[in-house]
């Protein structure tokens, strides 16, 4: 995991990341981490086109990008969203949402996404 953690921060350092962030970045980044620096970049990620689909894809499984809220060229229902959600890609979501359900959903590229409110 070091390995790769190493590798997005040093891309992300050359796409631009602040010193800050570049700083903080530990080298040893968890792959639940590395989802979150993502989430929390994701105004950068989108601004710099930094980690392509083909990146991503290539290093997780859909899997456990799905339990991380992270959608690339995926089809798939989302219910009872929670926290921030990323679609991307040529990715076809569908969310139910309840009365109670918050989320921060980005969507880019050619995915679409589908909200059903209920409540």
């Amino acid at each position: 995991m070091e390995k790769l953690s190493i590798e997005l921060r040093t891309m992300a350092r050359a796409a631009g990341l602040c010193d800050e962030w570049f700083h903080a970045w530990k080298d040893d980044s968890s792959d639940e981490e590395l989802f979150q620096k993502y989430k929390n970049g994701i105004d950068f990620s989108i601004g710099k086109a930094w980690l392509s689909n083909e990146f991503i894809k290539a290093h997780w499984p859909k899997k456990k990008l799905r339990e991380n809220g992270i959608f690339v060229d995926d089809k798939s229902n989302i219910g009872s969203p929670k926290g921030t959600i990323i679609i991307q890609g040529q990715s076809e979501i569908k969310v139910e949402a309840g009365s109670f359900d918050i989320a921060d959903i980005y969507v880019r590229d050619q995915s679409t996404l589908k909200i059903r409110a209920k409540g």
